[in-house]
């Protein structure tokens, strides 16, 4: 039984990776719209790695949406932030469409090195060490040893300095994306309402709330505005 479930499981790889291979086929025959297509596939069976989130970038900047092809490179950076390709053709596109972005601060950099599946591992491990290194001289009835205080010390910033990448990263689930050319953000949900801001395509904002047609939003400059539903979506992708 354990023989063929793992037999079933390596049958399942490889058909993943022969789906990722067909599509990169596809890309490469200058098809990009059914690329598109293939790699959104892949998504939403939620097979979005970060690969695959950076070949549908380039698919969709081919296919002439700047913006939503910045939208999948964050989301590729948000699954991995390592990807020097997905980084570096974000910069580019930023660069070209002018796009507004938050400053970046220290706690950027500080914490945006890991997705926050891993920040989320390294708490629980960093806890459950803390909780172990307790219950040792409770259990045997003996003061702590140097080395117990030490691990226990040392684990207690390791969680702290975790947890405080879990609620860092996970305010991306809040970050929107501007995926329209460009869009004017408004001071209310109307059209007519006074002007907030402009937002070219690839623009970062926060989103606060929703209502209608309508999303309100922290600007990048840390001002507050209203923008269409439809020129912004989150880079928290839930089924990657």
């Amino acid at each position: 039984m354990r023989n063929a479930l793992c037999f079933l499981l390596l049958l399942v790889a490889l058909a993943r990776a022969d789906d990722f291979d067909a599509a990169n086929q596809i890309y490469d025959a200058g098809k990009f719209a059914e690329a598109q297509q293939q790699y959104q596939a892949l998504i939403e069976r939620g097979e979005g790695s970060a690969n695959v989130f950076y070949n549908l970038g380039n698919a969709e900047f081919r296919a002439g949406a700047p913006g939503r092809a910045m939208l999948d490179y964050e989301r590729a950076l948000a699954l991995d932030p390592t990807h020097a390709e997905a980084r570096g053709n974000l910069r580019l596109l930023r660069n070209q469409a002018n796009a507004k972005v938050p400053e970046r601060t220290w706690r950027d950099a500080a914490f945006r090195l890991l997705p926050l599946d891993a920040w989320t591992l390294l708490a629980a491990i960093s806890g459950w060490t803390i909780v172990f290194c307790f219950a040792v001289p409770i259990a045997s009835r003996r003061a702590m040893s140097a080395g117990l205080v030490f691990t226990t010390t040392l684990a207690i910033f390791v969680a702290g300095y975790a947890f405080a990448g879990v609620w860092h990263v996970g305010r991306d689930r809040d970050t929107g994306i501007i995926v329209a050319k460009q869009i004017e953000a408004r001071l209310a949900p109307a059209d007519r309402a006074g002007l907030a801001d402009v937002l070219p395509a690839g623009s970062r904002v926060r989103i606060l709330s929703e209502r209608g047609d309508w999303t309100y939003c922290e600007l990048p400059g840390r001002g507050l505005g209203w923008v269409p539903a439809a020129a912004v979506e989150r880079v928290w992708f839930s089924k990657s």
